[in-house]
């Protein structure tokens, strides 16, 4: 471009490595100018060179912020072309490297920075002892920091008034006694603040052993502020003797994925709730003076030790992990409390479904029933769920029993307890009251919640015996076992069917008459039942024979066809059966040579001497002669060759009606056809 103008140029600096420059926050105005005009071409311009001073005069970082600029064109007045506008530009100033940055820190709300803490306390003739607040921001801390403040070595805390403590990592980088760079506060770092009410930090990775030592257990309130959320572990006795605020109840951990040994072992831990919803290792002793209502454990726990999160009673543990975490063994410890501590709390404890035997012992599942001894004896005394599943607990002469029945489903024969019957009592099935009232729970009951069933007797009532027999009909000269189909049941003894006597049997099957039987039988108890009933005795009837039927029927032929009279004719008899083998042939006057009406007459007779007469029409139809018919003339008589329809090929009626159906056959045919059959009938006649 030409001419370049860059007018209202602001100068900023920090002492921050993480300041952004897009934000005024961090940054500290050193001054600015006017403008600068600029010739690329000629290479010279004007006011292009101006002198700030920085304090402290090591800046990190310097940013250069242009509110306006234009192109004049070609060396014309400017024309208010405005290009780039609020440009940032950022130099690294010092040419020192990262690892040589001075501290940053703020002491009672004043921004301080050195080589040292202990610098910038005696370059600023700060008293230690009336510090409140400090809050390391940016630059390097270093190991020697840590030692000066007096809490690494020899316990000679310098800042023994602190109530405010802030260390940032985010911004600041620390290093060890080697020089390397961590995130971890080593151990004793800030043990000995007695005062301390505020604790934030942030960036910080890991936590030393005795980190906090009695952090404000001198203070009137105690730590009443504690941010450490980035802290990802906290090593034994952390914070051992320290003091919190009986106002928090609530500690939130979410990323310690390590919390050591007696961590938090301190008189002055009031926490009831704690986020550990990264935790992977969890101390013994870690939360030990506490009393938690509530308490989740994640996926990711993999051990707990003893008396870790005591527990307060009616608290609530819920685990998420389908395989529970490495527990102790040691006899009467738990992560929890001492196993006697924990029969009175009353405590309840969730498992997934799927980690039922996981948790609570091999022996507890879901398929079966279980007794308190088969459960873990660090839940042995809590009352016990799982996720999805209803716990059914059987109360039987004071013992308990239980199963874990999936939610909706029925309870089923194998999750049922077995059950003593006292003598002389029937079980009727499960109550959820002590005294049997109420819906009974059988092995098809469904189940939606938690319940505890009581099983549910009565007195034994001993039922009569019962004869099954009805009353009979009899015909004179018939046999008559009266105990023939006679059987007894008993609902105690089962069948006592060879327990029946017959008491009174007045049958007599050679006479007609109602006579009576009565039966008895008496079941192992003592109790009998007897029966009468009525045996009816009927006359013989005489059986009337009937008489044969002769299946034949009317019949059509051609002159010229063969004819067997018998065929197709057949004979049954009611008594006899097929009779066909005995048919007669009374009368056949067919001629099949030529054409006109017979009569065949049949006659069959059965075994006791009925018989049966039918007779048939045989019609004989004249053969026509072989010859090409003649369509072209339309009065000519249809053509009763046979297969071609015509009214005389329709069948004859039966014998009775043989009359009408000649007749009903001459009208429909042609009046030559006529007259040739009414004469071969007169001729037959």
């Amino acid at each position: 471009m030409g001419n370049g103008v860059f007018k209202n140029i602001d100068v900023y600096y920090t002492t921050d490595p993480g300041a952004d420059p897009a934000s005024d926050t961090g940054w500290k105005k050193a001054g600015s100018f006017e403008n600068i005009t600029y010739s690329p071409s000629t290479g010279t311009g004007t006011n292009r060179a101006a002198t700030f001073e920085f304090d402290p005069v090591e800046a990190l970082k310097v940013k250069i912020v242009v509110r306006e600029s234009y192109s004049s064109g070609s060396g014309q007045e400017p024309e208010n072309q405005y290009a780039n506008a609020l440009e940032i530009t950022t130099y690294a100033v010092n040419d020192v490297p990262e690892d040589k940055l001075e501290i940053g820190v703020t002491i009672d709300d004043q921004s301080y920075t050195g080589k040292s803490i202990q610098e910038i306390v005696d370059k600023n003739s700060i008293t230690p002892k009336n510090v409140e607040s400090l809050s390391i921001t940016n630059g390097n801390l270093e190991y020697k920091d840590l030692v000066w403040l007096g809490g690494v070595t020899d316990h000679n805390v310098k800042f023994r008034n602190l109530k405010r403590l802030t260390v940032d990592l985010e911004h600041t980088k620390m290093y060890t006694e080697t020089g390397e760079e961590t995130k971890a506060l080593p151990a004793y770092a800030f043990s000995g603040l007695n005062n301390l009410e505020e604790v934030r930090l942030s960036g910080v990775k890991e936590l030393g052993s005795f980190c906090f030592l009695n952090a404000g257990n001198r203070s009137s309130q105690g730590l009443e502020v504690f941010e450490i959320s980035s802290v990802t572990k906290i090593a034994n006795h952390a914070f051992n003797g320290a003091k919190f605020t009986v106002r928090m109840k609530t500690l939130s951990l979410p990323n310690a994925q390590i919390i050591g040994n007696s961590a938090f072992d301190s008189g002055g831990a009031n926490f009831t709730s704690v986020d550990l919803s990264g935790i992977v290792e969890l101390g013994e002793n870690a939360f030990k003076e506490c009393s938690f209502e509530e308490l989740v454990f994640p996926e990711s726990l993999r051990s707990i030790g003893r008396n870790a999160t005591p527990i307060k009673e009616g608290a609530s543990v819920t685990f998420l992990s389908e395989t529970a975490p490495e527990m102790p063994t040691i006899t009467g410890h738990t992560p929890f409390g001492d196993t006697d501590e924990l029969k009175e709390k009353n405590a309840a404890v969730t498992v997934p479904g799927a980690g039922i035997s996981s948790y609570y012992g091999e022996k507890v599942t879901n398929t079966s029933v279980f007794v308190k001894e088969d459960i873990n004896p660090i839940f042995r005394n809590w009352n016990i769920n799982a996720t999805g599943h209803c716990l059914v607990k059987y109360m039987v002469d004071s013992k308990e029993s239980f199963a874990f029945v999936p939610e909706g489903e029925k309870i089923g024969e194998a999750r049922l307890p077995e059950v003593t019957i006292p003598e002389g009592k029937v079980f009727k099935g499960w109550s959820e009251k002590e005294d049997g009232s109420g819906e009974l729970f059988t092995k098809d009951s469904k189940v939606e919640k938690n319940i505890t069933l009581y099983p549910v007797f009565e007195e034994k009532k001993n039922t009569p015996p019962v004869i099954n027999v009805e009353d009979k009909e009899l015909t004179v000269g018939d046999t008559f076992d009266p105990l023939e189909g006679v059987t007894a049941t008993d609902e105690e003894d089962g069948d006592i069917s060879g327990s029946i006597e017959v008491l009174n049997n007045e049958v007599d099957t050679t006479k007609v008459g109602i006579y009576e039987v009565t039966y008895k039988v008496t079941d192992s108890q003592g109790a009998s039942t007897t029966k009468t009933i009525y045996v009816t005795v009927n006359p013989k009837q005489e059986v009337l024979n009937e008489v044969p039927v002769i299946d034949a029927s009317d019949r059509v032929l051609t002159e010229g066809d063969a004819f067997d009279v018998l065929e197709g004719v057949t004979a049954t008899d009611k008594e006899d059966g097929n009779l066909t083998d005995k048919i007669q042939v009374l009368k056949n006057t067919v001629n099949k040579e030529e054409a006109g009406t017979y009569e065949v007459t049949y006659k069959v007779t059965d075994s006791q001497g009925a018989s049966t007469i039918k007779t048939i029409t045989v019609t004989v139809r004249e053969k026509s002669a072989d010859k090409p018919a003649e369509p072209q003339k339309p009065n000519k008589p249809a053509d009763t060759k046979p297969g071609k329809p015509s009214q005389q090929s329709e069948s004859p009626k039966t014998a009775d009606m043989s009359n009408i159906g000649l007749f009903g056959s001459m009208f429909a045919g042609s009046s030559g056809l006529l007259t040739m059959l009414l004469g071969k009938r007169r001729k037959k006649k």
